[in-house]
């Protein structure tokens, strides 16, 4: 990694050119906006003033990082953009493309009339939750200060940070003050604290560990003392965005990713602080179901296909922790239930409630990538079902009077319908996303008369 100074002049304004796609040639840029690529303005002089840099540019001979949200896929874009003293965008871009699959970028010859610029991603990204490559593009953003740096990071809590930070700074908070309290006020969301001495853009999901010696065989990152201590609180920082990424992401689409993220980030600009009711109780619902231990299966196998080796960090507790602090977060389903359907009832309602027998219902489901399945009970209540046969995939009749309900593609709705006998009792067990264990229940009964001719009786409780 380099550094120089370089004096530059007016560098003009408009322009994107195309850039470069790793560390062979100039980066791409164009300075003076006609859109052929060539910088038309840094032939003059330093133009003084500014409240970073008076003039005096910035050279990064090699511009390094990664795009993560899970790790972006080889082919997005990454895109810097200039920022003036006043941290205003000057006009002036340099583009690459990702490099490979974990999300790696180089820049070269970086030349900025200020240290400050924008990292921008958009791209496709590796989904640690379904183990599966997103089926749309999304956008994070970093703000940095490469004064000191040629290694930047882009990841979630970099972009959630970046419009706290503009605010901080137009508030006359020095940038890396601005950037601490930022980075900080994001932890503080989930409850967790800032461990190391680096910021957003330091952040990675799975820091190198040494091969031979690794963390917890006789140090971490081959350091001792201060530097064993810091190590320490990388990961620690580490585990912290690995969590707050895959809460974020949830069993979410990624529309409804992208719409999550940026509510937060809103919230968050003004004052620092999660005020919306409505984001708390999203995160925590999605959090609560997670399956961290598949998270890391799906990571280190997703790495390994690629031929690089990691240790990811103890994000595990940190899940739980974000959990275990919001008890009082009332029960929310994961999928989407058509209103007025059953499920939606259902859901809405307590344990003994009450349901019409003889009339057909509505069991339409739209998971929006939550694969749903539910087990319904005879308690002794009979039941009969119509459906399209093309997304609800249902088991024969049990003796034991239960019968199971998956649908097929989570992404897409089931069009069905379900009519029960009565007066009758049941039970429902529906499970949202990948577990063994339901994601709620509820108990009903139907009390009008409707018997459905069924040559069988099903159990009593």
């Amino acid at each position: 990694m380099s550094f120089s100074s370089a004096g530059c002049g007016d560098q003009g304004g408009g322009g994107v050119g195309s850039g470069g796609t790793g560390s062979g040639g100039r980066s791409g840029v164009d300075g003076d906006g006609d859109g052929d690529g060539e910088d038309g303005g840094s032939t003059g002089e330093a133009d003084g003033g500014g409240s970073l840099g008076g003039g005096a540019g910035l050279e990064l001979e090699e511009l390094r990082g990664l795009a993560q949200k899970g790790p972006f896929l080889n082919g997005g874009s990454l895109t810097l953009a200039e920022l003036d003293d006043e941290f205003a965008p000057s006009g002036r871009t340099f583009q690459t493309t990702i490099l490979d699959n974990s999300g790696a970028f180089n820049l070269s010859n970086v030349a900025l009339a200020a240290p400050v610029a924008v990292l921008r991603v958009d791209g496709f990204f590796f989904n640690e939750v379904r183990n599966e490559a997103s089926s749309s593009q999304i956008t994070l953003t970093a703000l940095v200060d490469f004064s000191q740096k040629a290694q930047a990071n882009v990841n979630l809590v970099s972009h959630i940070e970046k419009a706290r930070v503009e605010v901080l700074l137009a508030d006359g908070i020095p940038f890396e003050k601005a950037k601490e309290q930022a980075l900080a006020e994001v932890f503080g969301i989930f409850g967790f604290e800032v461990e190391s001495s680096g910021f957003s853009e330091d952040l990675e999901l799975a820091p190198h560990v040494d091969a031979e010696q690794g963390v917890g065989q006789g140090g971490a990152l081959g350091y001792g003392g201060a530097a064993l201590d810091e190590a320490w609180a990388e990961l620690s920082d580490a585990a912290t965005l690995l969590a707050i990424s895959s809460i974020f992401l949830g069993y979410r689409s990624d529309g409804s990713v992208s719409e999550v993220v940026a509510n937060v980030a809103t919230d968050l600009r003004l004052d620092g602080d999660l005020d919306s009711e409505s984001s708390l109780v999203a995160l925590v619902a999605h959090a609560r179901r997670l399956d961290a231990s598949a998270i890391r299966e799906h990571l280190e196998e997703r790495y390994d296909a690629f031929g690089q080796s990691i240790e990811l960090p103890p994000f595990e507790d940190k899940i739980q922790q974000f959990v275990d602090a919001h008890p009082e977060v009332p029960f929310q389903p994961l999928a989407e239930y058509e209103e007025g359907s059953l499920l939606a009832r259902l859901a809405s309602g307590s344990d003994g409630m009450t349901l019409e027998s003889g009339v057909p219902l509505n069991l339409r489901i739209n998971g929006h990538g939550v694969p749903v399945r539910l087990v319904l009970k005879g308690r002794p209540g009979l039941w009969t079902y119509l459906t399209d046969g093309e997304n609800l995939d249902v088991s024969n009749f049990a003796a034991t009077c239960e019968q199971e309900f998956s649908v097929v593609d989570e992404n897409s709705p089931t069009h069905n319908e379900i009519t029960f006998d009565g007066p009758s009792e049941f039970e429902v067990e529906v499970y949202e996303g990948r577990f063994d264990e339901p994601s709620w229940t509820r108990t009903f009964v139907t009390s009008t008369e409707h018997d459905l001719g069924f040559p069988i009786s099903c159990p009593e409780n």
